[in-house]
């Protein structure tokens, strides 16, 4: 087994194979990768595939390929290894068929690892569908989807349902819904064409969803496409496949959670809102991220209080879209994780009573995008 690749493709696979296994998992062979030469040789790729039985990931690099076979190797041990050859333009890898010893050399470094052979390594799982729903969708706009919507997916595992991205295709559209309970948010990717329709709702793990904003377009124009199981989801680029499980729960009626009734409506500087919350969190922090919001008119009052550590006010003007007044609480932490994935310059705000959400989105949205977050706010508890 030989085949010559070039090292920051080699390592940069290596190191996406890395973050899907766990480190820690019950069975050892789940924290090896396998490196196959065999199955697109023909097409001078070399296949790198890991996983930990809930998430499958394969991802394909160009090669010089010269003789065909499988190896197992560890992904630790491998991952380290190749951070010695980051500075050489290509790695020349072979493996020993009879003892599985691997031989890489690069510049004027060589490296022999010990692989294992590749009999017992999981494969890909059988899908439960000959037809599933297939559908593809601009991997830069899944990737925006997801950076508006994962912060608010749930990390305990109280509620299951909570622990993932709820997604949902509706006519012309994609949507995908995130919620912890505390807070919420939805964003849509709107198709120019008439190539999608609406189907079942499913929810997809976190991981890869994690996994999926992480990997970079390799062109402008890079589709992801996705196809829908029964119980199972595949995520296919050009380079690479995510294949997972879904989870298996009620998701909650989001539409009843989204406020639609306001009695206060205001525009304000993202930026600068986020500056303000800011300044409050080494206090807030002391006192569950809790800061005081006080409105009126076109002014925002902020403060936070700590009975260790003292107190912090600041005052910032917005446009009072509808003026009114209200004091109400709200977790800081929270609201940053908002306001950071707002890309316009402003943002709307819609209050309506203290114990009620506050809805935001932002002024201006994205080309084919639109975005709806909501906060619960926290309950009243202290004075400044």
């Amino acid at each position: 087994m030989k085949f010559v690749a070039k090292s920051t493709d080699l390592i940069k696979a290596v190191q996406s194979c890395s973050r899907v296994i766990v480190s820690a998992s019950a069975s050892p062979i789940l924290t090896n990768i396998l490196i196959d030469c065999s199955s697109k040789k023909e097409s001078g790729l070399i296949r790198l595939f890991a996983t930990d039985l809930e998430m499958y990931y394969e991802v394909f690099i160009p090669a010089q390929i010269e003789d065909a076979g499988e190896v197992m190797v560890s992904s630790k041990m491998f991952a380290s290894i190749l951070d010695v050859f980051s500075s050489t333009d290509t790695i020349a890898f072979s493996c020993n068929k009879e003892n599985f010893n691997i031989e890489l050399s690069g510049g004027k470094t060589e490296s022999t690892l010990y692989g294992m052979p590749p009999d017992d390594f999981p494969q890909l799982p059988i899908f439960d569908s000959a037809s599933p729903y297939t559908f593809k969708v601009p991997l830069a706009k899944l990737q925006s989807l997801i950076k508006n919507t994962s912060y608010a997916i749930a990390t305990d595992q109280v509620k299951p349902a909570y622990c993932g991205l709820y997604f949902k295709t509706i006519e012309k559209a994609v949507r995908a819904v995130a919620t912890d309970g505390k807070r919420l948010t939805m964003a849509e990717y709107k198709f120019d064409t008439d190539s999608i329709k609406e189907h079942g709702e499913i929810i997809i793990i976190s991981k890869v969803i994690n996994e999926l904003s992480k990997n970079t377009c390799e062109l402008p124009g890079d589709e992801v496409e996705i196809s829908i199981y029964s119980n199972q989801a595949a995520f296919k680029t050009k380079n690479y496949s995510y294949y997972s499980r879904l989870i298996d729960g009620k998701f909650p009626d989001y539409n009843m959670v989204i406020p639609k009734e306001h009695k206060i409506k205001m525009a304000v500087n993202v930026t600068e809102m986020l500056r303000e919350l800011r300044k409050m969190m080494p206090i807030a922090s002391e006192s569950s991220n809790t800061v005081k919001i006080n409105i009126a008119g076109d002014k925002i009052l902020y403060s936070a209080r700590s009975p260790k550590s003292g107190s912090i006010k600041s005052e910032s003007t917005v446009t009072a879209l509808e003026a009114g007044e209200l004091e109400i609480n709200f977790n800081a932490k929270y609201f940053i994780d908002v306001l950071s994935t707002i890309k316009s310059d402003e943002c709307i705000l819609e209050f309506n009573l203290v114990q009620s959400p506050v809805k935001i989105y932002p002024k201006e949205e994205l080309e084919n995008e639109s975005h709806t977050h909501v906060l619960m706010p926290v309950r009243p508890g202290f004075n400044v």
